[in-house]
């Protein structure tokens, strides 16, 4: 007699089970509403590698729950063809640095989140495009390329990054201000110059863009001693400044109708005169309009400056002047209507043109 064995009920149903099982998992399966989810954010910024060798976009997300990974694409315009650049196979990385860029060229971003279930993997849909630009400074505008003040004197120095690709300018990153010799000029954070000391000076701007390319501008600084009121402080009274007026009749004659300086009157008393700075006596003596006077060449700044009406003069020709200096004593000498001092700053020796003569408030603050 033939044996024949048996399958039990009970092993019969264990496999059916799991060819039940087999069928299923071929089967699209549900996914659950919190993995189709995108991630809540995505970034993307200009960034330089650790080295400092190459320049990238670093993308960054927030993580997506139960993802598993993602999914990177990239277009070079934002309503282009995105393409896949790169498959994040870890669920809690957040960034990915793209280092495949050109500078000065926009690219487009998006991301999805995936994670895969039995045999199927399945995706959240895309984010929103994000841009992000490698814009490298091409140079730094300055207001002053070179400049010249006196000591005491200060200059607000404006710049602006412009890049490479007009009209973009880079305003990511701050301007830094520095200067070669403090001792001379000093320079803020917002580019406030302050003349110090006489001598020279740079003043450099500099300012690193968005990939951390450093471009620099200079301005080539000059300082000039300043000058001092030749007067005495409180011993005098503006009484005509620098300009067009009314001509002054007196007893030795009429004024001209352009004053070229600045009176300064000092309450009927012969007083000191002094040097307004540094110089050298090139020239005294007596003139009908402006009776005893002097004039010194200045030789930092090539000016020179005039003192009329004097009633007395202390210095001769050739003598080297500082701002202790007394070079004489007021008075009326001239055409005149009292004691005081004309004071004029000139371009060259003719102290009482128009065209040679400048502002004297412009160098010295008068009480």
């Amino acid at each position: 007699m033939k044996n024949t064995k048996h399958t039990s009920p009970a092993r019969r149903s264990i496999i059916c089970l799991l060819i039940l099982l087999l069928c299923l998992a071929g089967l699209p399966q549900p996914v659950a509403a919190s993995t189709q989810t995108m991630p809540a954010s995505l970034s993307a910024k200009a960034v330089l590698s650790a080295t400092g060798s190459l320049a990238g976009i670093r993308i960054s997300w927030s993580q997506a729950a139960y993802a598993e990974g993602y999914k990177i694409y990239r277009s070079d315009s934002q309503s282009g063809t995105y393409r896949l650049l790169k498959t994040i196979v870890s669920g809690s990385t957040r960034t990915y640095t793209d280092y495949s860029i050109s500078p000065d060229r926009f690219y487009y971003y998006r991301i999805q989140a995936y994670h895969k279930h039995l045999l199927s993997t399945h995706s959240s849909a895309l984010s929103a495009p994000v841009k992000a630009i490698y814009v490298r400074v091409s140079q730094i505008n300055l207001s002053h390329p070179t400049a010249t003040l006196y000591a005491g004197k200060t200059l607000k120095l404006s710049a602006v990054t412009v890049g490479t690709i007009a009209p973009y300018r880079s305003t990511v990153s701050k301007i830094t201000f520095r200067s070669s010799n403090p001792t001379v000029a000093t320079v803020d954070s917002s580019g406030t110059i302050t003349a110090v000391n006489p001598g020279t000076a740079t003043i450099t701007a500099s300012c690193s863009d968005v990939n951390f390319h450093t471009v620099s501008s200079f301005c080539r600084m000059t300082v000039y001693e300043s000058m001092r009121v030749p007067l005495p402080a409180g011993s005098y009274a503006v009484t005509s400044s620098y300009g067009w007026r009314t001509p002054i009749q007196t007893a030795t004659g009429l004024s001209s109708s352009f004053h070229a300086g600045i009176d300064l009157a000092t309450y009927n008393k012969a007083i000191p005169v002094y040097a307004a700075k540094t110089g050298t006596v090139v020239q005294t003596g007596r003139s009908n309009a402006s009776g005893n006077f002097v004039l010194i060449r200045h030789g930092d700044d090539g000016l020179y400056t005039f003192y009329g009406h004097l009633s007395r003069i202390s210095v001769g020709n050739g003598a080297m002047v500082n701002k202790n200096t007394v070079i004489g004593l007021t008075g009326s000498t001239g055409i005149s209507t009292g004691i005081h001092l004309h004071f004029a700053i000139s371009r060259t020796t003719r102290y009482w043109t128009q065209e040679d003569t400048l502002d004297p408030s412009r160098f010295i603050r008068f009480a």
